[in-house]
């Protein structure tokens, strides 16, 4: 039992060490038959590597990926702890944590005003989110803004306080069991007890100059954060760290452990990583001692480089070692400088430092950060370290690059000549996303035409990687579009991290009963709508019936707005024009099936060109109004408080989401299945924590949020 390490610098040869590792000879017959367990970065990899085992072996099974370090650690306390309901109740999700931190903030910005004193510890952040707000006059928008405005400091501090619980929570000093840990790294211990952090020692650690602004800046942020750690999550995490204490006194109890080991793998993959906490690895160390570990690294060098940095970074951290010694030593002369500075390099040990190869450690700084970690066990004596390097001679400017970072040879001036046929490293320069993807598709479609017997190529050997896929989604599904056309070659594309299109526009669907309304709700809008195939399937719907109730709304009057009460939130005080939306085009439809002709009924002009056949599709309309009217305050609930008889609590909200998906599938549409699983995923989380929650108050019991935010 020991922890191992492959490293290299082709994911080819870490896959073939993965499958060396896995596919190993045993006398027992049923050794076939155990889960391979692989601890992988991201729910891509875990999907490209389950297709790579089973291109190599002919079929990929039985396997458990498990997302980053921190997913097997809490699926190996919960196999091997008897009490689950402790684990369960230990094991918060981030969304639970955002959730309860907007639910504890939420009082303190419900006054016209601060309220707070200033020498209270959230006077500071709670005064931002009513500075954001402050230039908004109506006092609806306002309380909108500052509930925005919250809800995204939740989300920014849960994350903050997700990597405290990482990187700002070990004892590095081995401090005794039965005192409290001293380290100046453990903020969290320091926080539980009420106790400041030494601001002034952190900056010095940096060897950073700092102003005396740039000091009460840091002292605010650390106050609130102090504040909010210790009084909705210390107590949490103090059960956290009993739960990791209660594991190893289990495993390192020689009657417990025998039983406890038949819970756990006994062999363990780690396939490239993407972030690796100490405390991580500390686990992994520790579970080596119990069973297989073998950690798949990727490195893009086979030399030591855990020690360079930045050459820019360097630059600028030498010109401040010369400015600290001048300002102690105003009469230094040149001599007397570069003296000192060649005295403070050699202590510094500066050529291990300097950057050999300026793209890796300036575009590398989390793999060098990852390496140097992973080099203390590089002395073999908890397990095997072996170096994977792929030694190839350079055919093009890529594999140049890439030797010269391998081997950390330093770049040279007219080091890289450029063949006019060498196509390895191309850069295009586009003038917006849109041209970049029709470039990229042009390019793709060539790449592809040079296939042959000997190298074949297929759309599956191409991975384009972008900044913000969220953001070009919608320019990436027109340049590459779903479904094969006869206008222009069809390349067919997977984008990953984002939900599938049928699902995507099913839940547009579903959401535009609640959401067109907080809008101007135009025709177009209403149309676009009514177009989408869920919303048909609804609505028992065909193309024609949809063109049919778009023109009879035209011509009937609709441009904009469902009724007069949607128009009053919009419209100034003064105006009652509320001709023109949805409801007077509806009434004059109506009107117009009793009153086939023009005339004008209770001031209503009834619509003359309503045909028999139009009688059902009218009714359909008349559906759907009352469904948008349902749901016209959804939105606005939080808001509008006693004026509305909706209970605005996230489980309400879950239920009300539930019920409408439902609807859609009982009409046929199928492709809502993964929203729904989100919907009970939630359900399932806020059960649990709330169910756990054993304070006389429970933060969880009623959580009061608006459902633009759950959305």
């Amino acid at each position: 039992m020991a922890i191992h390490v492959i490293q290299s610098q082709r994911i080819d040869v870490l896959v073939q060490g993965l499958l060396q590792n896995t596919i190993r000879p045993s006398k027992n017959p049923f050794a076939v038959l155990q889960t391979q367990h692989f601890i992988v970065p991201s729910p891509a990899v875990q999907e490209w590597l389950s297709q790579r085992i089973a291109e190599q072996q002919g079929i990929s099974a039985n396997s458990q990926f498990h997302q980053r370090i921190r997913g097997f650690q809490w699926f190996a306390y919960q196999q091997v702890l008897d009490d689950k309901d402790k684990v369960r109740k230990a094991n918060i999700p981030r969304l639970i944590m955002k959730w309860r931190i907007y639910q504890t903030l939420k009082s303190f910005i419900e006054h016209e005003e601060n309220s707070l004193a200033e020498d209270h510890p959230l006077h500071s952040i709670i005064q931002r989110i009513y500075d954001a707000a402050s230039q908004l006059q109506q006092g609806l928008d306002k309380q909108l803004k500052k509930q925005s405005m919250l809800y995204w400091v939740s989300e920014q501090v849960s994350k903050l306080f997700s990597h405290y619980m990482l990187y700002r929570a070990d004892c590095v000093r081995g401090c005794p069991q039965n005192q409290a840990c001293q380290c100046p790294s453990n903020w969290l211990a320091q926080w539980g007890r009420g106790e400041a952090l030494n601001l002034e020692q952190q900056f010095f650690k940096t060897n950073q100059q700092i102003s005396a602004f740039t000091l009460n800046q840091a002292q605010e942020l650390e106050n609130w954060q102090r504040w909010l750690w210790q009084h909705t999550f210390h107590d949490d995490f103090i059960e956290m760290q009993s739960i990791d204490a209660d594991f190893w006194h289990v495993m390192e109890d020689v009657q417990q452990r025998p039983q406890a080991l038949k819970k756990l793998p006994s062999q363990l993959i780690v396939f490239t990583l993407l972030d690796l906490p100490p405390s991580q690895l500390q686990f992994l160390r520790r579970l080596g001692q119990y069973l297989d570990v073998v950690i798949l690294h990727y490195n893009p060098s086979q030399e030591y480089w855990a020690d360079s940095v930045d050459p820019n970074w360097k630059k600028q951290y030498d010109l401040r070692v010369k400015e600290r010694f001048i300002g102690k030593n105003p009469n230094a002369t040149d001599a007397d400088i570069q003296k000192f500075f060649d005295e403070f390099t050699l202590n510094f040990n500066a050529e291990i430092r300097e950057s050999r190869h300026p793209l890796l450690t300036r575009f590398g700084k989390q793999a060098r950060d990852h390496f140097s970690i992973l080099s203390n066990l590089s002395s073999g004596e908890e397990g095997q370290w072996v170096d994977a390097f792929v030694d190839e001679e350079p055919i093009n400017l890529l594999t140049k690059l890439q030797s010269d970072i391998l081997y950390l040879v330093e770049p040279e001036a007219h080091a890289y000549p450029i063949a006019k046929e060498d196509d390895s490293i191309q850069i295009h320069v586009c003038h917006s996303a849109l041209r970049q993807l029709e470039v990229l598709r042009d390019q793709l479609i060539a790449w592809l035409a040079k296939s042959s017997l000997d190298q074949p190529r297929r759309p599956n050997d191409i991975l384009v990687l972008v900044p913000d896929l969220k953001q070009i989604e919608p320019l990436i599904r027109s340049v590459f579009p779903h479904t094969p056309n006869q206008d222009s070659v069809y390349l067919p594309v997977k984008i990953a991290g984002v939900t599938a299109l049928d699902a995507h526009n099913a839940w547009r669907a579903v959401l535009g009963r609640i959401q067109l309304i907080e809008s101007r709700f135009s025709i177009e809008d209403f149309a676009d709508w009514l177009s989408l195939t869920a919303t048909q399937l609804r609505y028992d719907l065909d193309i024609a019936n949809t063109e049919r109730m778009i023109e009879l709304l035209i011509n009937a009057g609709f441009k904009r707005g469902l009724d007069a009460q949607h128009l009053k939130r919009s419209l100034s005080q003064d105006d009652d024009d509320f001709r023109f939306s949805f409801k007077f085009a509806l009434d004059r439809l109506v009107l117009g099936i009793a009153i086939p002709e023009h005339r004008l009924f209770e001031n209503v002009l009834s619509y003359a060109q309503v045909f028999t056949a139009d009688f059902e599709l009218i009714t359909t309309l008349v559906q759907i109004y009352q469904d948008f009217d349902h749901r016209r305050d959804w939105m606005i609930a939080h808001e509008l408080g006693k004026q509305t008889t909706l209970k605005c609590n996230v489980e309400a909200w879950l239920k009300l989401l539930m019920q409408d998906i439902v609807e859609f599938e009982q009409a046929g549409v199928e492709s809502l299945k993964t929203v729904r699983e989100i919907v009970k995923k939630q359900e399932r989380m806020l059960t649990l924590a709330s169910f756990y929650d054993e304070q006389e108050q429970s933060i969880l019991q009623d959580i009061d949020l608006p459902l633009a935010y759950l959305l």
